[in-house]
């Protein structure tokens, strides 16, 4: 622990340092006691063992507050004093235990005010979002505290560690769409005006204006779901091959593909759709121009045959490529082999489960499951307990926390309390809306703060969006579903709030009307 009023840093006895567990960044409150740092201003911090594999933060606090009489605001690594900012680490598990050192500097305290309008001159009143970033020793910019504009549009941050600020604001609400951007009005905080905060003063940043939200739309689409799935590979990987790994799933059934897409997507693979007795000229011609080093076909013969396999290693063979098959004796066997073969989060720690009768829900978390590097594991949603197909699966992974996907109708309450009580010992946490769309955006809510990218296809119907999830990873944002006529008020709101700047529909004008890349809302 340390402390550092510009002159240098040096050590903090007695400091109060505190860890804390989370889900994902989500607040869960203190479970661990304060601890005390010692005259070398090191302490020791432990987890629980009941925590392996969850998220944790680790706070210090000067000793009554201040040091050598400057005031001190509680702080995380890099100078953060929001939690919904700092960066969360992972317990280890006890089998891989070790030490980690967390240097986390305490530094005394300023201010930062000012007020936000939009375009026209009048007040953002109480609909923006206004985050501060700090330069950190390394020259990048960290975001350390965001708040909320007040009904008369003006921000304060009463306690901001003292160095070089810039500031950047975003819609908090759907009902004023203006962009995320930096003051004054650049896209990027290195462009930005920066703002030196010295001990105890307050500075004024004065009238911020937020512009309007203006978003780059674009297609991703072929004339049928082979052929779209061929454009977001192309998508993905412009430059072409070699390419190390690529997945080929059905694209006549929709279950294999949805336990493949996440699989894909923690490799940043293309995904690729074929039908069960023929193999497309185009995605043949895609499958030349990559190279994969190691194709992975997914599912059995009943949905892909033995004669396309063979074709595949032959257009392979050209390039000394390698084809597998991974296969259960259902969807949920292949969901479950699927599992192995991930480039998971390590250590293993978290899982998607949802069911495996629908795709909307499971083709919602593959592009966050894929971006968190944490599979999706199809079960019985209709079942009144877990299959021993997926018991064994869950306890080989040893998740500590279970994501479902869906509300009770489509995974069946009754087999997740079971799995929980007799099972398991993990945390279940379910993301459940209205309709499909709602639990969609739960889902992107809670996995992604903000994003330029992002990803919106039909859902209401699979076929466009299977090899999606695998794009939105490698871009970076979420894959959001659509109606295929208009956009939700509700997802045009989360757009605007994650600062969505460029969003790519995949799937033509018949399965996207040009209203939805309009943004109009139904």
């Amino acid at each position: 622990m340390l402390f550092d009023d510009g002159s240098g840093p040096v050590a903090v006895p007695s400091a109060t340092v505190r860890i804390s567990h989370s889900e994902h960044g989500v607040a869960a409150g203190w479970s661990g006691g304060a601890r005390t740092t010692n005259s070398a201003g090191t302490v020791e911090v432990r987890s629980f063992d009941n925590y392996e594999g969850y998220d944790f933060h680790v706070r210090a606090e000067a000793p009554g507050g201040d040091i050598g009489g400057y005031a001190v605001v509680p702080t995380y690594e890099n100078d953060v004093v929001d939690a919904r900012l700092a960066e969360p680490r992972v317990v280890p598990w006890r089998s891989a235990f070790s030490y980690t050192p967390i240097t986390i500097t305490l530094r005394p305290t300023a201010a930062l005010t000012g007020s936000v309008q939009t375009t026209s001159g009048a007040s953002a009143r109480d609909r923006v979002t206004v985050i501060a970033y700090r330069e950190n020793s390394s020259g990048d910019w960290v975001p350390v505290a965001q708040t909320r504009t007040a009904s008369s549009g003006a921000f304060t941050f009463g306690s901001l560690p003292i160095g070089r600020y810039v500031v950047e604001t975003r819609s908090a609400t759907g009902s004023l769409a203006v962009a995320r951007t930096f003051h004054p009005a650049v896209a990027s905080a290195d462009e930005a005006t920066v703002f030196t905060l010295t001990s105890g003063e307050t500075v004024t940043v004065g009238a911020v204006v937020a512009p309007v939200w203006n978003v780059e739309t674009k297609r991703v689409f072929g004339a049928d779901r082979y052929a779209t799935s061929v454009a977001v590979s192309k998508a993905m990987k412009p430059s072409g091959g070699p390419i190390f790994q690529l997945y080929i799933a059905s694209g006549e059934s929709f279950a294999d593909a949805l336990s493949a897409a996440p699989v894909a997507g923690s490799t940043k693979s293309p995904l690729l759709l074929t039908p069960k007795n023929s193999f497309p000229s185009a995605t043949a011609a895609e499958l030349r121009r990559l190279e994969p080093e190691i194709i992975t076909v997914v599912g059995g013969t009943a949905v892909i045959s033995r004669s396309v396999e063979r074709r595949i290693q032959q257009i392979a063979d050209a390039w000394g490529g390698e084809v597998s098959r991974v296969a259960g004796a259902d969807r949920y066997e292949t969901s479950a082999k699927l599992i192995n073969s991930g480039a998971w989060r390590s250590p293993r720690s978290r899982i998607v489960i949802a069911t495996g009768t629908n795709f909307a829900d499971a083709l919602s978390a593959a592009a966050a499951a894929g971006s968190e590097r944490m599979p999706v594991l199809l079960v019985d949603g209709n079942a009144s307990s877990f299959s021993q197909t997926t018991l064994d699966a869950l306890e080989d992974y040893e998740p500590s926390l279970v994501y479902v996907a869906g509300g009770h109708s489509a995974v069946s309450a009754l087999a997740v309390n079971r799995w929980e009580r007799e099972y398991g010992l993990a945390k279940v946490t379910r993301f459940s809306g209205d309709d499909r769309f709602e639990t969609g955006e739960l889902i992107n809510d809670f996995f992604f703060d903000t994003n330029d990218n992002a990803l919106i296809a039909n859902g209401l119907s699979f076929p466009d969006a299977l090899g999606a999830a695998p794009l939105a990873v490698s871009l970076g944002g979420p894959l959001h579903l659509s109606l295929p006529t208009c956009v939700r008020p509700e997802l045009r709101a989360l757009l605007l709030e994650q600062g969505s700047s460029s969003l790519t529909l995949v799937g033509g004008p018949s399965a996207l009307s040009g209203r939805v890349e309009s943004l109009r809302t139904c």
